[in-house]
């Protein structure tokens, strides 16, 4: 049993198992024939998420209990990430129609890369690497917003200029009468 020096409530439960493990800088790269890097398009919930792989086909990963809890906060995902995964051998790989709706084949977590880790593996492994580059969009004109001060103002002024309180209640906007007091 582990000696309890800080003491209080639960200490000694604490002892041994939250150590400070030293970190590898060993890169886990695939080595078997059903490991495939990933890309996560979105995180679903219920410790699975939906992943591009780099054969080119979606598939539903499901989160190990490993990259849960404490172990998540090494292992941090979210969209964009890249991860190394493994493919379920004795489920079928292709995507079913049932009722309507597409069921993905399914796929183990079995690593999460950081950012640093990334270009180390583009630089070990020789593969296409085209279909996770994302290419940048220009923006378009129906895009981009144009902030104009008093622009409409003039516009304003003449629409408002034949209604004057007291006066008149009808407006002329377009050949068209509008009668305010309706409004």
């Amino acid at each position: 049993m582990v000696k309890n020096t800080t003491g209080g409530n639960k200490a000694k439960g604490q002892a041994r198992k939250l150590t400070v493990q030293p970190v590898s800088s060993k890169l886990r790269l695939a080595r078997e024939e059903g490991e495939l890097y990933g890309k996560v398009k979105s995180m679903l919930g219920n410790g699975m998420c939906e992943v591009l792989c780099i054969d080119g086909k979606p598939r539903l990963c499901h989160i190990r209990g490993k990259f849960k809890g404490r172990g998540k906060r090494d292992n941090f995902m979210t969209r964009d990430s890249f991860i190394l995964v493994g493919t379920r051998e004795w489920e079928d790989d292709e995507a079913k129609v049932v009722k309507g709706k597409t069921k993905l084949p399914n796929c183990d977590l079995l690593e999460v890369y950081k950012d640093g880790d990334i270009e180390r593996i583009k630089t070990s492994v020789k593969m296409d690497w085209s279909l996770f580059i994302e290419e940048k969009k220009s923006p378009s004109a129906a895009d981009e917003i144009e902030f104009k001060e008093n622009a409409d103002e003039d516009e304003h002024r003449e629409i408002m200029g034949s209604y004057e309180e007291g006066k008149s209640s009808i407006i002329n906007i377009n050949d068209e009468e509008i009668d305010v007091d309706d409004i």
